[in-house]
């Protein structure tokens, strides 16, 4: 149940690295902070990137 477990979240980090690094990869001048909050709201995490803007 354990290894299950973990091959799903290593499925998981890997399908989410791969998309985000693809983000970052795009040519432009964006700042990677700028392009990693981009893809955040490209995928519906607008509460998580609006909550870490209030703390700095």
């Amino acid at each position: 149940m354990v290894s299950l477990l973990g091959l799903l979240l290593m499925i998981v980090v890997m399908v989410v690295g791969f998309s985000i690094g693809r983000a970052v990869a795009l040519p432009g001048s964006a700042s990677m902070q700028s392009r990693v909050s981009d893809w955040a709201r490209d995928h519906n995490l607008t509460f998580l990137v609006e909550s870490v803007d209030k703390e700095r």
